[in-house]
């Protein structure tokens, strides 16, 4: 991807903090499915 290696690129107004949020609720689902006896298992 050439991207990144522009002069000049538009921001992109990415939210970090929401996107590792879910990520991590992500994780917590993925937990859940693979790890028997997850506490994130409902």
């Amino acid at each position: 991807m050439q991207f990144r290696y522009d002069a000049d690129p538009a921001p992109l107004g990415l939210d970090r903090e929401a996107f590792n949020l879910q990520v991590k609720q992500l994780v917590t689902r993925l937990e859940a499915l693979v790890v028997p006896g997850s506490e994130a298992e409902a």
